[in-house]
């Protein structure tokens, strides 16, 4: 079985076999239902970051001995926390707007 979708994005798919059909149906389901996919803000992109980040130097300040990077990691991540946090509720907001 051959099938040819055109996605957002652009670019032609070719896909054959009984598994291509399925994931053509329902790609087709989730377009019909308006789903886009993983879509992240920069705000959440960046305070994931920052989380990351913080944990990072939250561990290495662990491994080193060192309290004071150790606590930079901690406000780090709580500070991305809080970002990622303003990031998907601004999601929610815009979700709630197009209902």
């Amino acid at each position: 079985m051959c099938a040819v979708v055109q996605t957002a994005r652009g670019p032609v798919h070719i896909l054959t076999s009984v598994r291509a059909s399925n994931w053509v149906q329902r790609h087709a389901q989730n377009a019909a239902a308006g789903y886009q996919g993983i879509v992240m803000n920069r705000d959440q992109v960046r305070g994931r970051l920052k989380e990351a980040e913080g944990k990072v130097n939250e561990v290495t300040g662990k491994i080193l001995g060192n309290k004071s990077l150790e606590e930079r990691g901690q406000i780090q991540q709580i500070v991305g926390q809080v970002q990622a946090s303003c990031g998907d509720r601004r999601i929610s907001t815009r979700k709630l707007i197009n209902l």
